[in-house]
């Protein structure tokens, strides 16, 4: 999971997630890994113990396992 803490300026969280996704899939895809995944717009809470949950992943997750057959990150 890769998410940004929300703020006033939706253009500059999107970009910077979209140029982390887009940084880590080239370096998946040099050691041959491809991957499928979706950004949604949501709430989601990180605790210390590596639980993460909120409407923000279950969207995702929706999102995700109904529209990315191939790999791709759906928006």
């Amino acid at each position: 999971m890769v998410s940004v803490r929300g703020d006033n300026n939706i253009n500059e969280m999107a970009s910077s997630l979209i140029v982390n996704l887009a940084y880590i899939g080239a370096i998946l895809m040099e050691q041959g890994i491809l991957f499928r995944g979706s950004i949604t717009i949501g709430n989601i809470v990180h605790r210390d113990n590596g639980k993460v949950f909120g409407q923000g992943l279950i969207d995702a997750y929706l999102l995700e396992s109904k529209s990315a057959k191939n790999p791709r990150v759906i928006l």
